[in-house]
Order: structure tokens, then sequence, then C-alpha cells
């Protein structure tokens, strides 16, 4: 399902939850499920443009990990995404500024890597992050840590999906 859709879905249950609350007589009466919405008409505007903003999400991903007693699944996921943002951002910043030397963005996804990789060694997903991480090393002119990465998901993760590519 796409982002859109799954928003026009979202905001269709808003509007039934809200529409509920307004005309809900005092008593008792059943509330509105999700289910409901089958029962509804959702317009779906196809030509309008979804907000997307790396910037926004970068800090709040940020403020997300600056949180206490978050699950520690939800944490590794947004480690691991702010790590992807952050090597893209540098990737982009590099390609602007034709830049050889070390980017900034690709230093601290290597540290978000890092240390997602040691916080949370049995993530599920960690094969990914080794090689986001090597990627990190190539951009940021170490080429031999992003070897090692690479020798490091071959022997760690010989079923990985990125195996082909690594």
């Amino acid at each position: 399902m796409s982002s859109r859709r799954t928003c026009a879905v979202c905001a269709a249950a808003a509007v039934l939850c809200a529409g509920a609350a307004q005309h809900a007589p005092a008593q008792s009466a059943p509330q509105p499920t999700v289910g409901d919405l089958t029962k509804r008409k959702v317009e779906v505007h196809k030509d309008t443009a979804a907000n997307g903003n790396s910037t926004r999400a970068m800090e709040n991903y940020r403020r997300f990990l600056e949180l206490q007693n978050t699950d520690p699944k939800l944490r590794a996921e947004a480690m691991r995404r702010l790590g992807d943002l952050n090597l893209d951002a540098g990737e982009m910043e590099r390609m602007e500024k034709e830049l050889t030397a070390v980017d900034q963005q690709g230093g601290a996804a290597i540290t978000l890597y890092s240390t997602l990789l040691k916080a949370y060694p049995n993530y599920p997903r960690n094969d990914q992050v080794l090689y986001q991480l090597s990627r990190a090393y190539e951009t940021t002119g170490q080429p031999d840590a992003a070897l090692a990465t690479l020798d490091r998901i071959v022997q760690s993760y010989p079923q990985s999906p990125q195996l082909d590519e690594v």
C-alpha cells in the first residue's frame, strides 16, 4: 500500500472518529471501529505531493533517541534510519560541493552504525547496518575499513540479501 493511500486511510479514520465523537449521544452507544471505514467513501488526491523532508526526519529521529525508556527494537530501527539519512545527506553534500575530504554526515553515520552494532548485537538487520557502514567508510575516504566491513558481512551473514552486491 502506498504511503499516500495509507495517509488517506489514516485521515479517513480520524474523520470517522471525530465525526462519531461530535454526533455521539450522551448514552453509551457502540463506538465506531476501523471496520466501519469500509462503509465510507474515501477520496484520494493522487496529484498531491507527499511532504518529505529528510532534515525534519533526521531531527525527529534524534529527538526520539533522546527519549528514555523507549522500546529497544524501535531505538535500533531509529538509529539505523538516522544513520541512513546521515549517509545519504553526506553523499549529497559531497556531490554538491565536489569535495574529496571526509564529510561530517558520513562521520555521523559511522558513529551511529557503530553504536547500533555494539548496543544491539542481535538486531535482525545488522547485515544491512554493516553494508551501510561500509558505504559510510567508503564515502569518508576509508577504503580499508570499508573492505574489512564487507568481509565481516560475508563471514557473519552468509545468507544476507546484500551478499551478491558485497
